[in-house]
């Protein structure tokens, strides 16, 4: 312990090895914070640059717990699908928003269900990937952007393709 401060007429402990992150969520038609701190918690945070969520190691978790055989392929073409789309499209903030994390949730249980209503036997599951993709992400996108995610989704796999299936983009 470091140090004492006085907490709503409690003393408390300072360790110096802790740490705390809170993250808010932004509406992506304003970026504002959908609900703002009371200026009391307000106090209590310093703030900090946000930084992307590495997405690779959230779609693998997500892929296995939907019982996927190769949750890391798929994990690292979701990924790379997820960095490399919104390159390509345009810069409106409702593209920017088919993107995130809740998407790529919606894609993996999307997969998983596609996986499990699949005769059994030797089931694509990469194909099942693309399908998944062009059925959640495609309807989201406006005129000209949705042959450009067609393109993100071809790059995607030429890249996994090329590189054995490994990190690294066209």
């Amino acid at each position: 312990v470091v140090a004492e401060i006085d907490f709503n007429g409690s003393e408390i402990g300072l360790v110096p090895d802790f740490g705390l992150f809170a993250s808010l969520d932004l509406m992506p038609s304003t970026g504002a914070f959908s609900r703002p701190l009371p200026p009391s918690l307000r106090a209590l945070f310093r703030p900090c640059a946000l930084a992307w969520p590495d997405l690779e190691p959230l779609a693998e978790v997500l892929f296995t717990a939907q019982g996927l055989e190769r949750a890391r392929v798929l994990s690292e073409k979701a990924a790379c699908l997820f960095r490399l789309a919104p390159a390509l499209l345009s810069k409106h903030a409702h593209l920017q928003a088919c993107f995130g994390i809740g998407e790529l949730r919606a894609l993996c249980a999307s997969v998983g269900d596609r996986r499990r209503k699949a005769p059994t036997g030797e089931v694509d599951e990469e194909g099942l990937l693309l399908a998944a993709a062009k059925e959640l992400l495609l309807p989201k996108l406006a005129g000209g952007s949705a042959a450009n995610a067609e393109a993100a989704a071809k790059r995607t796999a030429a890249a996994s393709k090329s590189s054995g299936g490994g990190r690294t983009l066209p």
